[in-house]
Protein backbone atom coordinates (compact mmCIF):
# COMPACT_ATOMS: atom_id res chain seq x y z
CA UNK A 1 0.00 0.00 0.00
CA UNK A 2 0.93 3.68 0.29
CA UNK A 3 1.24 3.93 4.06
CA UNK A 4 4.93 4.92 3.92
CA UNK A 5 4.46 7.48 1.16
CA UNK A 6 5.47 10.93 2.47
CA UNK A 7 5.61 13.22 -0.58
CA UNK A 8 4.01 13.15 -4.03
CA UNK A 9 4.66 15.25 -7.10
CA UNK A 10 2.00 14.66 -9.73
CA UNK A 11 3.18 15.25 -13.33
CA UNK A 12 1.40 17.76 -15.55
CA UNK A 13 0.22 15.00 -17.86
CA UNK A 14 -2.43 14.11 -15.24
CA UNK A 15 -5.86 15.73 -15.75
CA UNK A 16 -7.87 14.02 -13.02
CA UNK A 17 -7.19 12.55 -9.58
CA UNK A 18 -9.43 9.54 -9.32
CA UNK A 19 -11.70 8.42 -6.52
CA UNK A 20 -9.75 7.16 -3.48
CA UNK A 21 -6.44 7.68 -5.35
CA UNK A 22 -4.44 8.49 -2.19
CA UNK A 23 -6.99 7.49 0.41
CA UNK A 24 -5.41 6.02 3.53
CA UNK A 25 -1.88 7.26 2.78
CA UNK A 26 -1.37 8.03 6.46
CA UNK A 27 2.22 9.29 6.16
CA UNK A 28 1.61 11.62 3.22
CA UNK A 29 2.72 15.11 4.29
CA UNK A 30 2.64 17.09 1.06
CA UNK A 31 1.35 16.77 -2.46
CA UNK A 32 1.96 18.94 -5.51
CA UNK A 33 -0.97 19.05 -7.89
CA UNK A 34 -0.19 20.44 -11.35
CA UNK A 35 -2.37 22.93 -13.21
CA UNK A 36 -3.36 20.25 -15.70
CA UNK A 37 -5.73 18.70 -13.12
CA UNK A 38 -9.38 19.75 -13.44
CA UNK A 39 -11.04 17.36 -11.02
CA UNK A 40 -10.25 15.96 -7.57
CA UNK A 41 -12.30 12.80 -7.13
CA UNK A 42 -14.30 11.45 -4.22
CA UNK A 43 -12.23 10.27 -1.24
CA UNK A 44 -9.09 11.27 -3.22
CA UNK A 45 -7.06 12.21 -0.11
CA UNK A 46 -9.36 10.88 2.60
CA UNK A 47 -7.68 9.71 5.79
CA UNK A 48 -4.33 11.28 4.86
CA UNK A 49 -3.88 12.17 8.51
CA UNK A 50 -0.36 13.63 8.11
CA UNK A 51 -1.19 15.91 5.18
CA UNK A 52 -0.26 19.40 6.34
CA UNK A 53 -0.65 21.43 3.18
CA UNK A 54 -2.08 21.13 -0.29
CA UNK A 55 -2.12 23.64 -3.12
CA UNK A 56 -5.12 23.33 -5.37
CA UNK A 57 -4.28 24.79 -8.79
CA UNK A 58 -6.58 27.20 -10.62
CA UNK A 59 -7.41 24.57 -13.22
CA UNK A 60 -9.54 22.52 -10.80
CA UNK A 61 -13.29 23.08 -11.21
CA UNK A 62 -14.69 20.62 -8.67
CA UNK A 63 -13.67 18.99 -5.40
CA UNK A 64 -15.36 15.65 -4.88
CA UNK A 65 -17.32 14.32 -1.95
CA UNK A 66 -15.18 13.27 1.03
CA UNK A 67 -12.08 14.39 -0.96
CA UNK A 68 -10.08 15.50 2.11
CA UNK A 69 -12.11 13.76 4.80
CA UNK A 70 -10.28 13.17 8.06
CA UNK A 71 -7.10 15.01 7.06
CA UNK A 72 -6.42 15.87 10.69
CA UNK A 73 -3.15 17.77 10.13
CA UNK A 74 -4.45 20.05 7.40
CA UNK A 75 -4.42 23.60 8.76
CA UNK A 76 -5.20 25.76 5.76
CA UNK A 77 -6.56 25.47 2.26
CA UNK A 78 -6.96 28.00 -0.52
CA UNK A 79 -9.60 27.14 -3.08
CA UNK A 80 -8.89 28.78 -6.45
CA UNK A 81 -11.46 30.82 -8.34
CA UNK A 82 -11.77 28.11 -10.99
CA UNK A 83 -13.70 25.90 -8.53
CA UNK A 84 -17.49 26.06 -8.76
CA UNK A 85 -18.44 23.07 -6.62
CA UNK A 86 -17.28 21.64 -3.28
CA UNK A 87 -18.70 18.18 -2.64
CA UNK A 88 -20.54 16.89 0.39
CA UNK A 89 -18.29 16.11 3.37
CA UNK A 90 -15.26 17.32 1.34
CA UNK A 91 -13.29 18.57 4.37
CA UNK A 92 -15.32 16.82 7.05
CA UNK A 93 -13.44 16.12 10.29
CA UNK A 94 -10.37 18.11 9.27
CA UNK A 95 -10.36 19.33 12.85
CA UNK A 96 -7.14 21.38 12.58
CA UNK A 97 -8.39 23.26 9.52
CA UNK A 98 -8.44 26.89 10.62
CA UNK A 99 -7.95 28.94 7.47
CA UNK A 100 -10.20 28.47 4.44
CA UNK A 101 -10.35 30.81 1.46
CA UNK A 102 -13.46 30.28 -0.68
CA UNK A 103 -13.72 32.35 -3.87
CA UNK A 104 -16.86 33.91 -5.33
CA UNK A 105 -16.81 31.33 -8.12
CA UNK A 106 -18.10 28.61 -5.78
CA UNK A 107 -21.86 28.31 -6.26
CA UNK A 108 -22.42 24.89 -4.69
CA UNK A 109 -21.22 23.72 -1.28
CA UNK A 110 -22.34 20.23 -0.34
CA UNK A 111 -23.77 19.52 3.08
CA UNK A 112 -21.34 19.21 5.95
CA UNK A 113 -18.44 20.04 3.62
CA UNK A 114 -16.64 21.79 6.50
CA UNK A 115 -18.31 20.07 9.44
CA UNK A 116 -16.01 19.42 12.41
CA UNK A 117 -13.38 21.92 11.30
CA UNK A 118 -11.97 24.72 13.46
CA UNK A 119 -12.86 27.12 10.64
CA UNK A 120 -16.57 26.33 10.96
CA UNK A 121 -16.47 26.43 14.76
CA UNK A 122 -14.90 29.91 14.64
CA UNK A 123 -17.47 31.12 12.10
CA UNK A 124 -20.31 29.86 14.32
CA UNK A 125 -18.94 31.90 17.23
CA UNK A 126 -19.02 35.02 15.07
CA UNK A 127 -22.56 34.36 13.87
CA UNK A 128 -24.75 31.25 14.20
CA UNK A 129 -25.79 31.78 10.57
CA UNK A 130 -22.75 30.80 8.50
CA UNK A 131 -23.15 32.26 5.03
CA UNK A 132 -20.73 31.73 2.15
CA UNK A 133 -21.32 33.29 -1.26
CA UNK A 134 -25.01 33.93 -0.44
CA UNK A 135 -25.49 30.28 0.58
CA UNK A 136 -26.54 29.60 4.17
CA UNK A 137 -24.38 26.52 4.75
CA UNK A 138 -24.74 26.05 8.50
CA UNK A 139 -27.06 27.26 11.25
CA UNK A 140 -26.97 24.37 13.68
CA UNK A 141 -26.27 26.58 16.69
CA UNK A 142 -29.22 28.89 15.92
CA UNK A 143 -32.06 29.16 18.43
CA UNK A 144 -35.22 31.14 19.22
CA UNK A 145 -36.39 33.52 16.51
CA UNK A 146 -34.18 33.72 13.44
CA UNK A 147 -34.30 36.22 10.61
CA UNK A 148 -32.21 35.11 7.65
CA UNK A 149 -30.60 38.22 6.16
CA UNK A 150 -31.56 39.57 2.77
CA UNK A 151 -29.16 38.52 0.03
CA UNK A 152 -29.11 34.82 0.92
CA UNK A 153 -30.18 32.94 -2.21
CA UNK A 154 -30.36 29.39 -0.92
CA UNK A 155 -30.66 27.52 2.36
CA UNK A 156 -28.25 24.62 2.15
CA UNK A 157 -28.91 20.97 2.82
CA UNK A 158 -29.21 20.20 6.55
CA UNK A 159 -28.48 23.85 7.42
CA UNK A 160 -30.78 23.87 10.48
CA UNK A 161 -30.87 20.10 11.01
CA UNK A 162 -31.97 19.18 14.56
CA UNK A 163 -32.00 22.77 15.86
CA UNK A 164 -34.17 21.80 18.78
CA UNK A 165 -34.39 25.35 20.22
CA UNK A 166 -35.40 27.04 16.96
CA UNK A 167 -38.93 28.50 17.22
CA UNK A 168 -39.54 30.87 14.32
CA UNK A 169 -37.80 31.54 11.03
CA UNK A 170 -38.26 34.39 8.58
CA UNK A 171 -36.86 33.72 5.12
CA UNK A 172 -36.11 36.74 2.90
CA UNK A 173 -37.41 37.07 -0.65
CA UNK A 174 -33.91 36.66 -2.03
CA UNK A 175 -34.07 32.91 -1.29
CA UNK A 176 -35.11 30.71 -4.23
CA UNK A 177 -34.39 27.25 -2.86
CA UNK A 178 -34.81 25.41 0.45
CA UNK A 179 -32.40 22.47 0.44
CA UNK A 180 -32.93 18.85 1.41
CA UNK A 181 -33.39 18.38 5.17
CA UNK A 182 -32.84 22.14 5.68
CA UNK A 183 -35.12 22.28 8.75
CA UNK A 184 -35.50 18.58 9.43
CA UNK A 185 -36.14 17.60 13.06
CA UNK A 186 -36.44 21.17 14.34
CA UNK A 187 -39.00 19.92 16.81
CA UNK A 188 -39.68 23.32 18.46
CA UNK A 189 -40.22 25.17 15.18
CA UNK A 190 -43.73 26.64 15.30
CA UNK A 191 -43.86 28.89 12.27
CA UNK A 192 -41.91 29.71 9.17
CA UNK A 193 -42.52 32.35 6.54
CA UNK A 194 -41.66 31.23 3.02
CA UNK A 195 -41.44 34.13 0.55
CA UNK A 196 -42.77 34.10 -2.99
CA UNK A 197 -39.24 33.92 -4.38
CA UNK A 198 -38.92 30.22 -3.42
CA UNK A 199 -39.49 27.75 -6.26
CA UNK A 200 -38.37 24.49 -4.68
CA UNK A 201 -38.86 22.83 -1.29
CA UNK A 202 -36.35 20.00 -1.00
CA UNK A 203 -36.66 16.41 0.21
CA UNK A 204 -37.16 16.14 4.01
CA UNK A 205 -37.04 19.97 4.17
CA UNK A 206 -39.38 20.22 7.18
CA UNK A 207 -39.64 16.55 8.14
CA UNK A 208 -40.15 15.83 11.84
CA UNK A 209 -40.96 19.46 12.69
CA UNK A 210 -43.46 18.21 15.21
CA UNK A 211 -44.47 21.67 16.54
CA UNK A 212 -45.09 23.27 13.14
CA UNK A 213 -48.74 24.30 13.21
CA UNK A 214 -49.13 26.26 10.02
CA UNK A 215 -47.17 27.05 6.93
CA UNK A 216 -48.04 29.02 3.82
CA UNK A 217 -46.56 27.72 0.60
CA UNK A 218 -46.31 30.61 -1.87
CA UNK A 219 -47.61 30.36 -5.42
CA UNK A 220 -44.08 30.33 -6.84
CA UNK A 221 -43.23 26.85 -5.57
CA UNK A 222 -43.35 24.25 -8.33
CA UNK A 223 -42.24 21.13 -6.47
CA UNK A 224 -42.54 19.74 -2.95
CA UNK A 225 -39.89 17.12 -2.26
CA UNK A 226 -40.12 13.61 -0.87
CA UNK A 227 -40.87 13.46 2.88
CA UNK A 228 -40.89 17.31 2.82
CA UNK A 229 -43.43 17.67 5.66
CA UNK A 230 -43.50 14.10 6.93
CA UNK A 231 -44.20 13.71 10.67
CA UNK A 232 -45.29 17.34 11.10
CA UNK A 233 -47.70 16.20 13.77
CA UNK A 234 -49.12 19.64 14.64
CA UNK A 235 -49.94 20.69 11.08
CA UNK A 236 -53.74 20.90 10.76
CA UNK A 237 -54.52 22.31 7.34
CA UNK A 238 -52.68 23.15 4.17
CA UNK A 239 -53.41 24.76 0.84
CA UNK A 240 -51.13 23.85 -2.01
CA UNK A 241 -50.85 26.75 -4.47
CA UNK A 242 -51.67 26.36 -8.16
CA UNK A 243 -48.00 26.75 -9.09
CA UNK A 244 -47.15 23.28 -7.73
CA UNK A 245 -46.91 20.51 -10.30
CA UNK A 246 -45.26 17.78 -8.25
CA UNK A 247 -45.78 16.44 -4.71
CA UNK A 248 -43.11 13.94 -3.70
CA UNK A 249 -43.38 10.46 -2.23
CA UNK A 250 -44.43 10.49 1.45
CA UNK A 251 -44.44 14.32 1.35
CA UNK A 252 -47.12 14.70 4.03
CA UNK A 253 -47.08 11.21 5.53
CA UNK A 254 -47.63 10.78 9.26
CA UNK A 255 -49.07 14.29 9.67
CA UNK A 256 -51.42 13.01 12.34
CA UNK A 257 -53.25 16.33 12.92
CA UNK A 258 -53.78 17.20 9.26
CA UNK A 259 -57.54 17.47 8.73
CA UNK A 260 -57.91 18.87 5.25
CA UNK A 261 -55.82 19.63 2.21
CA UNK A 262 -56.53 21.37 -1.08
CA UNK A 263 -54.89 20.20 -4.31
CA UNK A 264 -55.02 22.60 -7.28
CA UNK A 265 -55.43 21.79 -10.97
CA UNK A 266 -51.70 22.40 -11.61
CA UNK A 267 -50.63 19.19 -9.83
CA UNK A 268 -49.75 16.47 -12.35
CA UNK A 269 -47.77 14.14 -10.11
CA UNK A 270 -48.37 12.91 -6.55
CA UNK A 271 -45.85 10.41 -5.22
CA UNK A 272 -46.66 7.16 -3.47
CA UNK A 273 -48.04 7.41 0.07
CA UNK A 274 -47.92 11.21 -0.07
CA UNK A 275 -50.69 11.39 2.56
CA UNK A 276 -50.27 8.00 4.22
CA UNK A 277 -50.94 7.63 7.96
CA UNK A 278 -52.60 11.05 8.19
CA UNK A 279 -55.00 9.69 10.79
CA UNK A 280 -57.09 12.89 11.12
CA UNK A 281 -57.41 13.60 7.40
CA UNK A 282 -61.09 13.70 6.50
CA UNK A 283 -61.16 15.93 3.45
CA UNK A 284 -59.00 16.09 0.35
CA UNK A 285 -60.23 18.78 -2.01
CA UNK A 286 -59.08 18.48 -5.60
CA UNK A 287 -59.76 21.25 -8.08
CA UNK A 288 -62.47 20.31 -10.58
CA UNK A 289 -60.12 21.37 -13.36
CA UNK A 290 -57.41 18.90 -12.40
CA UNK A 291 -56.95 16.47 -15.30
CA UNK A 292 -55.05 13.84 -13.29
CA UNK A 293 -56.74 13.48 -9.89
CA UNK A 294 -60.21 13.57 -8.34
CA UNK A 295 -61.52 13.24 -4.81
CA UNK A 296 -64.68 11.48 -3.82
CA UNK A 297 -65.93 11.51 -0.26
CA UNK A 298 -62.53 12.81 0.84
CA UNK A 299 -60.62 10.03 -0.93
CA UNK A 300 -58.00 10.78 -3.57
CA UNK A 301 -58.12 8.95 -6.92
CA UNK A 302 -55.93 9.20 -9.99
Amino acid sequence: GCRKLTNVIIPNSVTSIGDSAFSGCYSLESVTIPDSVTNIGEWAFANCSSLESVTIPDSVTSIGEWAFYNCNSLESVTIPDSVTSIGEWAFYNCNALESVAIPDSVTNIGYRAFFRTKWLEDRRKENPLVIVNHILIDAQTASGEVVIPDGVTSIGEQAFLECSSLKNVTIPNSVTSIGDSAFSSCNSLESVTIPDSVTNIGDHAFANCSSLENITIPNTVTSIGEWAFSHCNSLKSLTIPDSVTSIGTLAFSHCSSLEDITIPDSVTSIGLWAFSDCSSLVDINVSQNNQNYVSEDGVLFS
